[in-house]
């Protein structure tokens, strides 16, 4: 899968109705405007072979992958790497009791209804305005691949952060209290303008960006709507920076 970033990583998919990638790697994408741009599949996309100039094609192929991991990616946290993904979860090896081992076999011979079952299906997708119906458990393991993938959110939700309508921080407190649960918690930290570049992107409407936050009389960019402990700020008080 992360072949479709590289540079003649499309050149074979033309024409193809499903990519299908039998084991992802655990490595992660440093880049993955190609695979969404293909995922979305609504306009031509730039390809390149090699030995022939470049040109726009149409890739209208299905992806499915399995394996033992998420997707992830290095610096893409965004909604729009997550909604791309449908995640469809298998029981581990260890908890099959007594594994078919002529699985493979007796599915080739239903091979016709496993077909009247894909097509009732995609008769009630597109009955569905072709969304699929996803099922808790699945969003709740893409909720889970969230957070393993942006730490930011495990942050948010620690005890480091405080939530109320009279509370603020200034951004740069609000980053040192995270650089200080990351270092407590053996995590690796993002860049100062990615956190709070996250934070802007992801909690509007409970935290509030302001270019205006004022603690004590100084006055700095920050958030309103919640604070951190007060070692990791440059406010005293009850321990939370208020309003």
């Amino acid at each position: 899968l992360k072949n479709i970033q590289e540079r003649f990583g499309l050149s074979g998919l033309e024409g193809k109705l499903v990519f299908v990638d039998d084991d992802i790697t655990s490595e992660a994408f440093r880049a993955t405007d190609v695979l969404k741009e293909v995922i979305t599949a609504n306009k031509p996309v730039h390809i390149e072979r090699k030995g022939v100039d470049s040109y726009a094609g149409t890739v209208y192929a299905r992806f499915l992958c399995c394996g033992n991991n998420f997707a992830s990616a290095l610096y893409d946290n965004s909604d729009g790497f997550f909604r791309r993904q449908m995640l469809l979860l298998t029981r581990p090896g260890s908890q099959v009791e007594n594994p078919d081992r002529e699985l493979a076999d007796k599915l080739i011979e239903e091979l016709p209804g496993i077909l009247n079952w894909a097509l009732d299906g995609l008769e009630r997708l597109r009955w569905n305005g072709w969304n699929f119906t996803v099922s808790a458990r699945s969003r709740e393991a893409l909720e889970e691949q969230r957070r393993e993938s942006c730490n930011v959110i495990s942050f948010m939700e620690s005890d480091f952060v405080r939530w109320g309508e009279d509370l603020q921080v200034f951004s740069k407190d609000a980053y040192n209290a995270y650089v200080h649960w990351c270092d407590l918690n053996c995590e690796d930290y993002v860049k100062q303008r990615t956190f709070t570049k996250y934070l802007r992107e992801h909690y509007k409407g409970k935290a509030e960006y302001s270019e205006n936050i004022a603690i004590q009389k100084i006055r700095a960019r920050g958030f309103r709507g919640f604070a951190c402990p007060e070692k990791w700020t440059a406010a005293s008080g009850d321990g939370f920076c208020r309003g």
